[in-house]
């Protein structure tokens, strides 16, 4: 997404009504029910047609509508794993708000204080730089930082122009410093963390520690790497869903109140997303049609988790970046449409249904430990050094995929969905291609 800079101007919160009159969601249990019909939900069918035309239009992998807990409308592969790209942001969010509310992280403290620098050394003006302002993207910090598109580097103001809370500026260098952050204060790894935090207590059903990984880019001037996170979307519909009800899950607040409310809080105005719109901790925010407010978790290539609170709402929307098939985010079309669908309150009890998930049907191999280390190597592809290593979830590709034997000499990649081949010299399998 193209990210244009802005100055500050304070909005009023615009969440003061999306908990209240009765407007919180329920919860999914451990696995996701599905309306029978939309009718037992209030829905047109043949008006949701146009919200089903509007996924296959855009190309997405995977599109999911959550309704009061339950599964509206789903298609695709609800269950594969997909980088999150800048989706990762509005989840630390979160980890934020808890260790916020535990009184483990205090987000008025500066940089300094913590003991933050990097390899361009910080000013002191710099240095003074609050968790708050990072969580705002309003730093006031502009240096190299990994993971950044070249709209971001050429947009970088000068270092210096703006000091901290002054001025917004989607900013890589913020992002990346908040996982550090995160461990440093805390001691905590990171996705372990949001396992124990959020994974588990939400009924997650894909997300393992091992589907977040930290980059690192030794040519760039920075010693902060960036953070990745894969997760399925039928677990980033429960992320929303936390969202959507409050902070509430199985009756017990994971999220408190007021963190939902600070970070659905616009701290700058931005068009960036939608004219008029702005941004709250690490959260999009803008107004629909009749001021209703929407707030959404954004990543490249339409990755999108759309939470309307005040209608019950949650929209996940998924792209296949992996083999660059990204495509336009439909979540604004696709809640304006499911809105205009709704023609009546809901029947007394709605018959619900398991939600059918198309889970790959395979047959794999299995091998003993002492054979799956022998495929242990390093192999130069695509500009940069890559790993086949052994661990807790077999042999991993790259640090975040699983690999699974089809033979001694192919390999199922998961969540990547190709093939690793392998062919033998002296004995030893050796890495071939990725096809």
């Amino acid at each position: 997404m193209n990210r244009l800079n802005h100055n500050l101007i304070a909005t009023a919160i615009i969440v003061s009504t999306s908990f209240g009159g009765g407007a919180v969601a329920q919860n999914p249990g451990k696995i996701w029910m599905q309306y029978a019909t939309p009718e037992e939900a209030g829905f047109s069918s043949g008006r949701l047609k146009s919200v089903e035309d509007l996924y296959e239009r855009n190309a997405a992998s995977a599109f999911l509508v959550v309704y009061d807990g339950n599964v509206l409308l789903s298609r695709g592969d609800i269950t594969r794993r997909y980088d999150t790209h800048s989706m990762r942001k509005s989840i630390i969010s979160a980890l934020y708000g808890i260790y916020d509310a535990s009184g483990k992280i205090d987000i008025h403290r500066t940089l300094k204080e913590i003991g933050i620098d990097d390899s361009v050394k910080l000013t002191d003006q710099e240095l003074s730089a609050t968790i708050q302002d990072l969580l705002k993207a309003r730093s006031g910090i502009y240096i190299p930082a990994f993971g950044e598109v070249k709209s971001m580097s050429d947009s970088r103001p000068a270092r210096g122009s703006h000091p901290p809370n002054t001025f917004f500026y989607y900013n890589n260098w913020d992002f990346n410093v908040l996982g550090a952050i995160f461990q440093r204060v805390t001691g905590l790894g990171l996705f372990e963390t949001f396992d124990e935090s959020l994974a588990k207590p939400l009924d997650m059903e894909d997300f393992r520690p091992i589907d977040g990984r930290f980059w690192r880019d030794t040519t760039l001037q920075t010693i902060h790497p960036k953070y990745d996170i894969k997760m399925s979307t039928r677990d980033l519909a429960r992320f929303g869903t936390l969202y959507c009800n409050g902070g509430i899950w199985n009756g017990q607040q994971i999220l408190s109140r007021d963190w939902i409310s600070a970070s659905f809080t616009s701290y700058s105005t931005t068009s960036d997303v939608a004219p008029g719109g702005g941004y709250g901790y690490l959260w999009w925010l803008q107004a629909l049609d009749d001021s209703i407010p929407m707030y959404t978790a954004r990543g490249w290539g339409g990755h999108v988790v759309a939470v309307v609170p005040r209608y019950k709402l949650v929209v996940v929307e998924r792209h296949d970046t992996f083999s660059g098939r990204g495509g336009p985010a439909g979540a604004e079309s696709c809640v304006r449409m499911v809105i205009a669908a709704r023609t009546s309150e809901s029947v007394p009890r709605p018959r619900l249904v398991p939600l059918e998930a198309r889970l790959r049907q395979a047959h794999y191999l299995e091998m003993p430990e002492t054979t799956l280390k022998t495929y242990e190597q390093e192999f130069f592809m695509n500009g940069r050094t890559r790993t086949i290593r052994y661990g807790k979830y077999g042999l991993v590709f790259d640090d975040w995929y699983v690999l699974h034997a089809i033979s001694d000499t192919r390999f199922f990649i998961e969540d990547l969905h190709k093939y690793a081949d392998f062919k033998f010299e002296n004995g030893r399998p050796i890495y071939d291609r990725i096809e």
